[in-house]
């Protein structure tokens, strides 16, 4: 081989070779977050508000309950699965007669709280924020290994038992349970069933703390 096809090679070699080594791996958005370690555990405190949008306050008042998962999980870094993980689970309602908000949390450690606010920016911050959350036993942890903490934060997520009634809606016949009013607002749920790569929730964000060195004990 000589000459323009070599070239051709080399440069298409080199080409490639670049691709590989200037790609950037991905990487979840970097989040500042509180790490404390108190009674054997790794606890974590950090602040998810921005799963809501703009409009979303106001529709908090609409009086259907809207539904924040969050999930966190820590990895050792350069391990593709995680060493431990925990959830929190929260409920937003809003009562028309006495215009306040209800919110409910439960997560894996502790038991189900319900608090009351007045506004919808707080009920909001109650939903999307973690303080002192037990995500790991420090017996999980190696003293001077490097660890993340990865977090993704679901709103309204679609669970396999809504997604069953759903189905079951859909298959009956006009008349029994079912009117072509409803299909209006049942419509966009077809998507589900016909794209199965749908997401899953209404919204979703995805985050990591900062990489940290878990001390010797």
């Amino acid at each position: 081989m000589r000459g323009p096809r070599r070239r051709a090679l080399w440069l298409g070699l080199c080409a490639g070779l670049h691709l590989v080594v200037a790609a950037p791996a991905h990487a979840a958005p970097l989040r500042a977050c509180g790490i404390d370690r108190k009674g054997g555990h790794l606890a974590v405190s950090v602040g998810a508000q921005d799963l809501f949008g703009p409009a979303d306050g106001e529709r908090l008042r609409s009086g259907f309950t809207s539904r924040v998962n969050i999930r966190a999980e820590v990895y050792q870094v350069g391990q593709p699965a995680p060493v431990a993980q925990t959830w929190r689970r929260a409920e937003i309602v809003y009562d028309l007669w006495t215009e306040r908000f209800r919110v409910t949390v439960e997560n894996r450690q502790s038991p189900r709280q319900v608090q009351e606010v007045g506004t919808a920016a707080q009920a909001i911050a109650l939903a999307t924020t973690l303080v002192k959350v037990v995500v790991a036993d420090l017996k999980q942890l190696q003293p001077g290994q490097r660890y993340r903490l990865d977090f993704r934060a679901d709103l309204n997520p679609i669970t396999r038992e809504y997604v069953d009634e759903v189905r079951r809606w859909l298959a009956q016949p006009l008349g029994r349970g079912r009117s072509a009013a409803g299909d209006g607002f049942f419509g966009w749920f077809v998507g589900i069933f016909v794209h199965p790569t749908i997401d899953d929730s209404e919204r979703r964000l995805r985050f990591s703390s900062a990489v940290f060195t878990e001390p010797a004990q």
